[in-house]
């Protein structure tokens, strides 16, 4: 592959980074169907420290070779720990081979510049998120969720342990009824909240408040699908031309329904500023005036004091019973 196109976007996104005196993180991920598409890059995310970059869907050997390249310029890798990297195409040419990409890169790049993330857990957590955000009593919604992949299979069982009740429609029933099953295992024995499987995509779109979109076929949301859907829902999109241009174009002359596309940037870069710039809190314990002073989980003692920071101690939580058992008493630290 020419990798010229490539390296000018590296080099425009390092200038940039550098102009504006940013951290250069660069992302390296694939799509769920990432063998089968072409690579391209993501649209730089700039922030007053961080200067995200990346490009989706090149096979190992790619990633390998610009790493090469940019090693230098680049402050940070981001690898997906949730999809391993594309090797090659079996001999077959009927399947593909994966392998560990943070482990080949720390053959080429120092460990401490190599990030992971979850792509996926991360946006499904964004959705959800959402969601809240925008409607706190979504138990009083009907939601249903077109796709049923591994965001789809999060995002439902998150609503099920909220208590919402969720209606699914997949393309392949028999695994569909198989995934419902599992998380009405994997839920809370507390919620009485169901997955509920569809053969057709009509039943689970109709009078719903909320629908998921988390596939990667096109054309799944017709025109004619529009009507089933409530006044005021909401369409959540995950993938990319899963709803027709004839949908589209109803849902932008109604007043009725609103859709936006799932845009996880803002939650990508809370995630990086937290992993390079926030010092996690360090289970701790220091004597203090011959008394013992724990803080950030230290698995304390009977008698020991239960504090913010043991080395900045500004609130006192409790103290660790003689029975071992913590017993919350708050007061402030220097009325101790």
């Amino acid at each position: 592959m020419d990798l010229n196109k490539y390296t000018s976007y590296l080099e425009k996104c390092y200038l940039m980074a550098r102009e504006h005196n940013l951290k250069l993180v660069f992302s390296v991920h694939q799509t769920s169907s990432g063998f089968k598409q072409k690579p391209y890059t993501l649209p730089p995310r700039k922030t007053n420290k961080i200067l995200l970059s990346g490009i989706c869907n090149f096979n190992q050997e790619e990633i390998i070779e610009i790493t090469r390249i940019y090693n230098s310029k680049i402050n940070y890798f981001l690898v997906d720990l949730e999809k391993k990297g594309v090797i090659r195409a079996n001999k077959n040419h009927d399947g593909i081979v994966t392998g560990n990409l943070e482990g080949r890169l720390s053959d080429i790049v120092p460990k401490e510049k190599i990030l992971g993330i979850r792509y996926d857990a991360l946006t499904a957590e964004h959705v959800i998120n959402l969601i809240v955000k925008n409607n706190p009593f979504i138990y009083k919604s009907n939601i249903g969720i077109i796709g049923l992949g591994k965001i789809g299979f999060k995002i439902g069982l998150s609503l099920l342990e909220c208590g919402n009740n969720i209606e699914v429609f997949s393309r392949d029933y028999d695994l569909l009824y198989k995934k419902c099953a599992c998380m009405d295992l994997i839920k809370p024995v507390s919620t009485l909240a169901r997955p509920i499987p569809h053969r057709k995509i009509e039943a689970c779109l109709n009078e719903k408040d909320i629908i998921i979109t988390s596939t990667t076929s096109n054309d799944v949301i017709l025109d004619e699908h529009i009507p089933l859907l409530n006044k005021g829902s909401i369409i959540y999109s995950i993938g990319h031309g899963e709803v027709s241009k004839n949908a589209l174009k109803i849902i932008e002359d109604s007043n009725n329904i609103k859709i936006f596309r799932i845009d996880i940037g803002l939650s990508i870069i809370k995630y990086l500023e937290r992993l390079i710039f926030v010092d996690e809190i360090i289970p701790k314990l220091k004597i203090i005036d011959g008394k013992r002073f724990v803080s950030g989980g230290y698995i304390g003692m009977p008698g020991d004091i239960v504090v913010d920071d043991v080395e900045n101690p500004d609130l006192v939580y409790g103290f660790i019973s003689n029975e071992n058992n913590f017993v919350r008493e708050m007061s402030n630290f220097y009325e101790k």
